[in-house]
């Protein structure tokens, strides 16, 4: 890891996933962000909400959600969702809410 920073800007490591294997999170002191990648249809909200809770939330960086097949302007306005003042969810609950059926 120390060679690679000296080289390069950023370096991206692709790891197993989070929640049945520990390896990503041996990493998380190596690393300076994690973006965590989410399969549509395929990947379960509970075990998105188990991957991350697992990692530390201030290097979670983003979450990518791929293979979404839904027309995005169902879900987004013009500058972004909006969040219902007084709701007391956590950060990844509001994520995962978007994405709801």
């Amino acid at each position: 890891m120390r060679d690679a920073r000296a080289f390069y800007d950023y370096v991206i490591i692709d790891t197993p996933p989070v929640v049945p294997l520990v390896d990503c999170r041996l990493l998380g002191r190596l690393v300076d962000g994690f973006i965590v990648v989410v399969a549509a249809h395929k990947t379960p909200r509970k075990l998105v909400a188990e991957a991350l809770n697992l990692l530390d939330a201030v290097k979670v960086i983003g979450v990518v959600f791929n293979g979404d097949d839904r027309p995005l302007a169902a879900h987004y306005g013009y500058y972004g969702y909006s969040q219902p003042s007084g709701s007391r969810s956590s950060w990844w609950q509001r994520l995962l809410s978007v994405f709801s059926a």
